[in-house]
């Protein structure tokens, strides 16, 4: 008899069906020693090999199966690390901008003789690591600001109260995992709630409500600037003397409003990183782990 090949197995399991043949030959050569139980023994004989071999192919398709799914999982597990480690850089950016800008804006307020309630300057430490690609700050401004009068420091500290940080959220390979369907595959509980953690924070903080209202702060203030006082940021720094804006009677607000965004900005930057940093490590001891086994 020929040997049937199910197309919808893989190579191992016809590789398997082959031995049965092999085996099949073997056996009917020991039945024709007894001639009356000749057929019998064959055809019992035939049945229990085909279904051992069936039921053994099955078994090896699902290991195959198995892998492969956790194989894909680990993929985009990996994926995702790279995407943590982009979202990392990008909140240290974020967070360094607004760092400046509430100090700047501290620094404005202590000198009307006010204090920005929100932001306590003791809570960040900027080093050497901290770089912003535009418009360098001066490393000698890089630690807390004072109240001392400094028109340089005036200047730079106008400029940066009026600009705009917008978070850079990027949930495409998160969004990938879900759709299909490997997410809930996932065996360790630890890591599908961090994941998801993550991102409703990651969303939470810098969702689109929160994204316009950050924006609209910031418009408001250049608006005020010029409908009130007939200038723009840019104007400052060619002003010889930029502390008689904060005589301005709103002046005041403004600054506050804009102190505590960039506080807010801030913190939630350097949070963010933090559990980045935690998934990535979560999710490394959980690929090292399997493939260890």
């Amino acid at each position: 008899k020929s040997l049937i090949i199910i197309p919808y197995l893989d190579s191992t399991t016809n590789y398997l069906l082959s031995m049965i043949n092999f085996f099949r030959r073997i056996r009917k050569q020991l039945a024709d020693d007894n001639k009356p139980l000749k057929y019998m023994r064959y055809a019992v004989g035939e049945i229990v090999l085909v279904v051992i071999g069936i039921l053994i192919a099955l078994q090896i398709n699902n290991w195959n199966e198995e892998r492969n799914k956790n194989n894909k999982i680990e993929t985009y597990l990996i994926e995702l690390q790279e995407s943590l480690r982009k979202d990392i850089h990008d909140f240290n950016v974020l967070e360094d901008v607004n760092i400046f800008r509430a100090r700047s804006v501290s620094y404005l307020m202590k000198l009307t003789g006010n204090k920005s309630d929100s932001f306590d300057d003791s809570t960040y430490t900027i080093d050497s690591t901290y770089t912003i690609s535009f418009n360098p700050i001066p490393k000698k401004y890089w630690g807390n600001l004072g109240s001392e009068y400094d028109p340089e420091l005036i200047k730079l500290a106008f400029t940066w109260s009026g600009r705009v940080s917008m978070a850079k959220i990027n949930t495409q390979v998160y969004e990938e995992l879900k759709n299909t369907g490997l997410f809930s595959m996932i065996q360790e509980k630890n890591i599908k709630e961090t994941i998801n953690t993550y991102y409703s924070d990651l969303n939470w903080s810098f969702n689109e409500i929160k994204e316009s209202k950050n924006l609209d702060i910031t418009n408001e203030w250049n608006k005020y600037l010029m409908n009130n006082l007939g200038i723009t940021i840019s104007d400052v720094q060619g002003m010889e003397d930029p502390l008689t804006l904060l005589k301005a009677p709103l002046t005041v607000v403004y600054l506050r409003d804009l102190g505590d965004g960039a506080y807010y900005r801030a913190a939630m930057g350097k949070d963010m990183q933090q559990q980045a940093q935690k998934l990535i490590n979560l999710i490394q001891e959980e690929i090292d782990f399997k493939n260890n086994q």
